[in-house]
């Protein structure tokens, strides 16, 4: 349950409101572009680069915050899934956010405070570019779940094991449709529109399968275990609530 961008493709997009507080969670895979994209709005943008490092960019209307957190620090290997999560308090401009990869929380590499006003306008969500399409990823996505709460260590666990994780879920799309619209799975309306030409659904899976599609193909394969190809290792699937 996945979708491919190939470094090419506009954006799925929604509208959506959060504070300023907000967690993202998601899993990755792949090489992406230099610059590319994860996901942005008016007020931040999740940034990946080639070789693996990531970045979280607050706007403003002065200094941007910038927070990298460098490949040798976060450990991850892009040819493999990943589980990544941000959390920022945007509350005060002192504030730095968290950065976790596979659930744990990592050190931060480099980072600029920000100045001046935060912008606080999260109303359109692209994942995969951008508005201007000029910073498509190259890679797979799956289960972006978007919050409006600072979620804790042991829920962005919760996250990676099950697929989401409930305190102050705004949206929760498990990207696995590619079609015109990715409908969201949180009960609040927010579907993703595609912006233009449709990623495709991925051959390997994250390894985890949420409860409401296990419990689906559970009963779809007469109680069998269910099994997906994580294209990664040979492991168990989680997500068994």
């Amino acid at each position: 349950m996945a979708l491919i961008f190939t470094g090419t493709q506009r954006a799925y997009r929604a509208t959506v409101t959060v504070t300023t507080t907000m967690s993202i969670t998601l899993w990755v895979k792949g090489s992406p572009n230099a610059f590319s994209r994860h996901c942005e709005t008016t007020a931040y943008n999740l940034t990946p680069s080639a070789d693996g490092s990531c970045a979280f960019n607050r706007i403003t209307n002065a200094t941007n915050g910038n927070w990298q957190c460098s490949v040798a620090n976060n450990g991850m290997t892009v040819a493999d899934w990943n589980h990544i999560a941000w959390t920022y308090d945007g509350g005060s401009l002192s504030n730095a956010p968290i950065f976790y990869a596979n659930a744990v929380a990592k050190t931060l590499s480099a980072s600029t405070q920000p100045t001046g006003t935060l912008n606080m306008t999260f109303d359109q969500l692209e994942i995969g570019n951008r508005a201007d399409a000029a910073r498509p990823f190259g890679g797979a996505i799956g289960y972006f779940c978007l919050h409006n709460v600072v979620l804790t260590p042991g829920e962005i666990h919760q996250s990676m094991r099950f697929g989401s994780t409930p305190r102050g879920l705004v949206e929760f799309w498990p990207m696995l449709s590619a079609l015109s619209i990715e409908p969201g799975y949180a009960g609040n309306a927010h579907g993703l529109t595609l912006d233009a030409s449709a990623p495709t659904l991925a051959t390997t899976n994250p390894p985890v399968v949420p409860s409401f599609l296990r419990s689906s193909l559970t009963r779809a394969l007469g109680g069998a275990a269910v099994a997906v190809s994580t294209g990664q290792k040979n492991l168990p699937l989680m997500g068994v609530g």
